[in-house]
């Protein structure tokens, strides 16, 4: 990889923000529409190694799940009601938003429990989705489709009746 072509890879995953072409013009590429692409196909195997490092398994995804539905404000707040700002370092995703002025009241929210755990039993197969459907179902030509499926189902009846015509 060339001085430029790493300024392109570490942008394309940075501030460009997975954009061949953002990173092409951060990287300083003359023509950053086509030559941003170009790259990306020439680092494709580069790009999907990296991407593969940073996706997280199912297995990480239940873990944070779990943690969240598990998670406890009282961990980031101190005595006195202070912010606990080594517990939101050492776990901040499992806070959701924090609105702090200095001197003042300050407010933290964690992610919804409830939804964690919604999403947790739909993983494991404990919740299942049921659709009822209401209306009626018409369809065109079924008398004709049965009828030659399973025979006309008058057909006894007028043969008896052309019978009993010609006996008169």
């Amino acid at each position: 990889m060339t001085p430029k072509e790493r300024i392109w890879f570490a942008a394309y995953f940075g501030e460009a923000r997975y954009s061949a072409t953002k990173a092409a013009r951060v990287a300083g590429y003359a023509h950053p529409d086509v030559q941003g692409p170009r790259k990306s196909k020439k680092f494709a195997k580069e790009i999907e190694e990296r991407m593969n490092e940073r996706i997280m398994s199912a297995e990480e995804v239940q873990v944070r799940l779990t943690e969240q539905a598990e998670a406890d404000i009282s961990d980031f707040i101190q005595a006195g009601g202070a912010i606990n700002w080594q517990a939101v370092a050492e776990k901040g995703w499992l806070i959701k938003s924090i609105k702090h002025t200095l001197g003042k009241n300050s407010e933290i929210t964690l992610h919804d429990s409830q939804r964690a755990l919604d999403m947790m039993g739909k993983a494991h197969g404990i919740f299942k989705d049921r659709h009822v459907h209401e209306g009626s179902l018409v369809v065109e030509g079924l008398e004709e489709m049965l009828e030659k499926a399973y025979g006309d189902s008058n057909s006894d009846t007028d043969e008896d009746n052309d019978s009993s015509r010609q006996d008169s």
